[in-house]
């Protein structure tokens, strides 16, 4: 049985904590700095036919000295407009509740992978992202099937936007 001493430990947190540091010095360096509310950097921007833009980020982050979480988030910004819904008043329901500007949003998560190996992750799950979801994204048809999703999300949740239902907008 081996014995540590207390400067073992001690010098087991300073290379922890020095390990955090090159991390947050490598993220300064190449200009992504990850601030504690933000923690995700731009990967890809990718205009999609339908006339949406893809946001890809990369919001991983170092659990330990040699393990991350590694963290794939897709977004992208849609307009609601009054031509997606049947009728007036489920555009005005869905504006209501969501706004006029309405985020779609996928995110894929990994943790504890091991550091040195985190970059394969991520382009793993970035790949397999691309060819089962990105055709649907990229179709004509994806805003308005969205925002009519989100219409009935309203609908089939309405202990959820009670607020709204009430105000019977």
């Amino acid at each position: 049985m081996q014995v540590k001493h207390k400067d073992d430990k001690k010098s087991a947190l300073e290379k922890n904590e020095q390990h955090g540091k090159d991390e947050f010095q490598s993220f300064c360096e190449t200009g992504n700095v990850r601030t504690p509310s933000t923690m995700k950097r731009q990967i890809e921007e990718i205009n999609l036919p339908n006339g949406l833009t893809m946001h890809i980020w990369d919001a991983s982050r170092v659990i330990a000295a040699d393990t991350t979480s590694v963290i794939l988030i897709v977004t992208i910004q849609m307009e609601l407009k009054a031509d997606y819904f049947v009728e007036t008043d489920h555009y005005r329901l869905t504006t209501s509740v969501f706004g006029k500007e309405m985020p779609y949003e996928y995110r894929k998560e990994r943790t504890f992978v091991k550091t040195r190996d985190a970059g394969a992750v991520f382009q793993e799950l970035l790949e397999t992202f691309k060819a089962d979801a990105l055709p649907y994204l990229a179709r004509a048809t994806f805003p308005k099937q969205f925002a009519r999703s989100k219409h009935r999300e309203i609908l089939n949740n309405p202990y959820r936007y009670r607020e709204y239902l009430e105000q019977g907008i």
